[in-house]
C-alpha cells in the first residue's frame, strides 16, 4: 500500500471517528450545553437573560415541560424568577413567593429524597408545598392523586436542582416537573442538568436583574 493510500485510510479513520454527526444522547446533550455556554457569556450581564436561555436549553433537550429558576436577590431574599410552561395563574402564583434562607435549607419545611450532588426530589405523597401554595401548580384539582406506576411523574412532584456558590451558599434553584413522558428523570439527564446548575453561579454572581 502506498503512503498516500495510507494517509486516506487514515484521514478517513479520523474523520469517522470524530463525526460530529450521531445519534447518541451524550453528544447531543454536549452540543447543545457547549452552544448555551457560548451564547450565555454574550448575554452574561443580564441575569433574567440567562436564566431565560438556560430555561430554553433545558426545555429544548431535555423533558420537563414546567421550568421555573429560584434565585437569591441582593436582599438575601429567595424569589421566583424565570418561568416556562407554567399556566398565567400558577405563574402569578409564584410570583407572590419569598423564601428564607430557613426555607431553604430546613429539610422539615419540604420533606425530599436527595438524589444527587446537588439535587432533590420532592414527591406529591408528601405534600411538598406550604399551605396555600397549591395555586402554584398548573394542575391543582390533580394534587394527591394516586400514582399508577413508581416511576411515574405526577402532578405535585417536582425536581430541585440548587445553584451553589463559592462559600457553598444556595444562590438559586432550578425547579423541574411535567416530564412529557409522564415518568422520573433518567440519572443521566440528572447529571447533565448538575452540570448546567455548576456551570449558573460563574454568571449569576456578576450580573444584574434585568
Amino acid at each position: 500500500m502506498t503512503e498516500k493510500k495510507k494517509d486516506l485510510q487514515q484521514e478517513r479513520l479520523l474523520k469517522e471517528l470524530y463525526s460530529p454527526f450521531s445519534n447518541s444522547n451524550e453528544e447531543r446533550y454536549l452540543s447543545e450545553i457547549g452552544g448555551f455556554l457560548e451564547h450565555a457569556l454574550r448575554i452574561s450581564n443580564s441575569k433574567d437573560a440567562v436564566l431565560k436561555e438556560t430555561g430554553r436549553l433545558i426545555h429544548q433537550i431535555f423533558e420537563f415541560k414546567e421550568i421555573a429558576f429560584g434565585v437569591r436577590d441582593s436582599d438575601g431574599m429567595y424569589r421566583y424568577h424565570e418561568m416556562i410552561g407554567f399556566r398565567n395563574e400558577a405563574e402569578n402564583a409564584r410570583k407572590q413567593i419569598v423564601y428564607n434562607n430557613k426555607d431553604m435549607t430546613d429539610g422539615a419545611s419540604f420533606k425530599s429524597i436527595r438524589i444527587g450532588k446537588y439535587s432533590q426530589i420532592h414527591l406529591s405523597e408528601y405534600e411538598p408545598f406550604k399551605s396555600g401554595e397549591e395555586a402554584t401548580f398548573n394542575h391543582p384539582e390533580l394534587l394527591g392523586k394516586p400514582r399508577t406506576n413508581a416511576d411515574d411523574m405526577i402532578e405535585g412532584d417536582y425536581l430541585d436542582t440548587f445553584l451553589i456558590g463559592r462559600q457553598k451558599e444556595i444562590l438559586g434553584w432550578i425547579e423541574l416537573s411535567g416530564t412529557r413522558n409522564g415518568k422520573l428523570p433518567s440519572r443521566e439527564v440528572l447529571l447533565f442538568l448538575e452540570f448546567i446548575a455548576s456551570c449558573l453561579p460563574l454568571f449569576l454572581v456578576h450580573t444584574r436583574k434585568n
